[in-house]
């Protein structure tokens, strides 16, 4: 089961729902409560809208050379290269954003920023998994 999904659950008589984030393995991975969805739903559409940046737009484009995201530098750089080159690129992007007047292209590189820095951290995390 691929996705998200919902479970309805009772708390002190009233009707609540959780919202389940299911990975490719069917591992449970994230739960979060409809309500709590509701007020942060505008950083989810964010987080997706960088998403979307690093899955079908410029990220893939340019750096993923078809390779699953665990396996792009942006992840494997960690590894080999310690997390400079990601803090590099998050700072980089981060100051480019004073130069442009646009809001569209400070929103594009500002993706960037969350992407570099998802990359490192999914470095962290797989460096995690590889000590556990």
């Amino acid at each position: 089961m691929e996705g998200a999904g919902y479970k309805e659950f009772k708390f002190n008589d009233s009707v609540n729902k959780e919202i389940i984030f299911i990975d490719s393995l069917g591992r449970e991975r994230f739960v979060v409560y409809d309500d709590v969805f509701k007020r942060y739903e505008s950083l989810f559409f964010v987080l997706m809208r960088a998403f979307e940046q690093a899955a079908i737009g410029k990220g893939n484009e340019r750096h993923a050379n078809g390779l699953p995201f665990d396996e792009q530098i942006i992840c494997t750089a960690l590894k080999n290269h310690g997390a400079g080159g990601n803090t590099l690129q998050i700072c980089k992007k981060a100051e480019e954003i004073h130069n442009l007047d646009d809001i569209e292209a400070k929103k594009h590189e500002l993706y960037g920023v969350i992407n570099y820095a998802a990359g490192l951290i999914r470095a962290y995390e797989m460096e995690e998994e590889q000590n556990d």
